[in-house]
């Protein structure tokens, strides 16, 4: 029996991994903290230390039912996180929902923002449809691609993402 758990993995596909771990852990009772670093551990100046201890502490001392992402002393919801920088620290945002907890001389858990425990038992969903794209719309995007992936048989959706609140450019 586990308290919680720890994940540790590069920042390119962290916010990805945390979100498809959120939809795939169903009726999540134990805190799941997805963390890494900016700066590799064999540096003096490395925020891996720092970062995998307080996910440590966070998954085994708390009751947080949920995938989350701690980075840079705060504690995000996992599946409402994107990466924001590749350069600074502070490379994680949720832009939609403040963090579950921010650290500083002692951790503040926000707890009204916590998702309430499971009535249901745990299961995982393994079952990720392959059927499904994001495209990213930039200024310049040439249409023509949707006319391209109307064609593939095993397209189901198509999730587009615009600027701010749906405008495309």
């Amino acid at each position: 029996d586990y308290d919680g758990f720890v994940v540790l993995q590069g920042t390119d596909t962290m916010a990805w991994t945390a979100s498809a771990l959120s939809f795939m852990l169903d009726n999540l009772g134990k805190p799941v903290i997805v963390t890494g670093s900016m700066i590799p551990m064999a540096k003096g100046y490395s925020d891996a230390r720092r970062n995998l201890l307080i996910s440590v502490f966070i998954a085994g001392t708390s009751s947080i039912p949920e995938v989350c992402i701690f980075f840079h002393d705060k504690l995000l919801r996992g599946n409402r996180s994107k990466k924001i920088s590749t350069e600074a620290l502070d490379a994680f945002y949720s832009p939609n929902h403040a963090p579950l907890a921010t650290v500083g001389v002692s951790i503040q858990y926000h707890e009204a923002l916590h998702r309430m425990p499971p009535r249901k038992p745990f299961k995982t969903r393994l079952d990720m449809d392959p059927g499904i794209i994001a495209v990213r719309l930039i200024p310049g995007f040439d249409d023509q691609l949707f006319h391209i992936l109307k064609s593939v048989p095993s397209l189901k959706a198509v999730i587009v993402e615009m600027y701010g609140t749906g405008n495309a450019p």
